[in-house]
């Protein structure tokens, strides 16, 4: 098992990350990013709307994680890279906010060096999508 293991035949997490016990519900809309491309002279800035839609304050864990489409060695699904805790009252809703840069997408490459390749990646938080591209 390894860092880039994720949901295979041999790991196969009983919980995913942020599982656990609520009182209450939350909602996540709106998830916008800057710009479509990503390159080593600028950062995406991803938001999310995440609103409290149960009747109880309540806690709640808003996790991104960055997809690459296909990498010279088998990328993983997933990988978790920037996470926030927040506490909203009954209705409450905040916008939350994460910066993405070049040195999230590195992964160890075959020459045993952080690399990172042209193409086609993902931005997810909760069940909300978005891809951009990346290029020097």
């Amino acid at each position: 098992i390894n860092a880039n293991t994720w949901k295979n035949d041999f790991y196969n997490p009983q919980w995913d990350f942020g599982f656990g016990l609520s009182y209450t519900t939350f909602e996540y809309s709106n998830m916008q990013i800057t710009n479509k491309t990503l390159s080593s002279e600028n950062t995406l800035l991803v938001s999310v709307d995440v609103t409290n839609s149960g009747k109880m304050k309540g806690k709640e864990v808003v996790q991104l994680y960055v997809r690459d489409h296909f990498a010279s060695i088998s990328p993983s699904l997933r990988k978790l890279k920037r996470f926030t805790k927040i506490e909203l009252e009954p209705s409450e809703k905040r916008t939350v906010a994460f910066t993405i840069g070049i040195e999230d997408l590195k992964f160890y490459g075959k020459e045993n060096k952080w690399i990172v390749e042209e193409g086609k990646f993902s931005l997810m938080i909760n069940s909300l999508s978005k891809d951009f591209n990346f290029k020097r």
